[in-house]
């Protein structure tokens, strides 16, 4: 949790201090203000949180924050950047792969300096693959395995699919029963996800 309160301080001192620069227009002074409110009303409950999920909020709003700038006041982001906290992370939770939309949409239109900054981060991604299969036998686990390299240590396909439903049933329904919310079909679970969420993740699934 000390990593998660660090992060949320330093948007919020990023955003705060953004808005109070005299040399920025008026318009940017006071998006970078209301970013910084929202980080704060969101952010309330992510400073004593462990959840990996706070990673990934924190990543969605300095997204959200340079696309702002990029498309409202054509300000040319810091690519690689932005491209490097993406890669830390889908280390930290392999979901926010789903923010990739995004990502491309900042990197575009692609040229030859883009291209080999690109990838240098997909380079990053190498270290924490090995690290997966060494632990598991599964390139990303428990979702990936190429079906070639079986080692003797490789964490069986049953105990695999398991795991992928656990991690299915406990986002679709905290707390229940993994084989009984695995059952139901998409219009019996999706309304109840939908009123469990708060503000901020219904922003980034219509966002998505």
């Amino acid at each position: 949790h000390y990593l998660n309160s660090f992060l949320v301080a330093v948007v919020l001192v990023y955003f705060f201090a953004t808005g109070c620069k005299t040399s920025h227009p008026r318009s940017q002074r006071l998006l970078a203000i209301g970013f910084g409110l929202c980080t704060l009303v969101i952010g309330r409950g992510w400073v004593s949180s462990v959840a990996p999920d706070v990673c990934a909020g924190i990543m969605m709003i300095w997204l959200a924050w340079n696309l702002a700038l990029h498309f409202l006041f054509n300000h040319t982001p810091n690519r690689f950047l932005i491209g490097l906290v993406f890669v830390c992370g889908v280390m930290v939770k392999l979901s926010v792969v789903l923010y990739l939309p995004l990502i491309i949409a900042i990197w575009l239109p692609l040229n030859k300096s883009r291209f080999i900054q690109i990838m240098l981060l997909a380079a990053c991604f190498i270290p924490w693959l090995i690290q997966n299969f060494m632990l598991s036998g599964y390139w990303v686990y428990p979702y990936f395995t190429d079906g070639i390299t079986q080692p003797d240590w490789q964490v069986t396909a049953a105990q695999a699919l398991l795991e992928r439903q656990t991690i299915t049933a406990w986002a679709r329904a905290p707390g229940a029963s993994v084989a009984f919310t695995m059952s139901l079909p998409f219009l019996k679970w999706f309304p109840n996800w939908v009123l469990g969420q708060n503000m901020f993740n219904l922003l980034v699934l219509f966002v998505l």
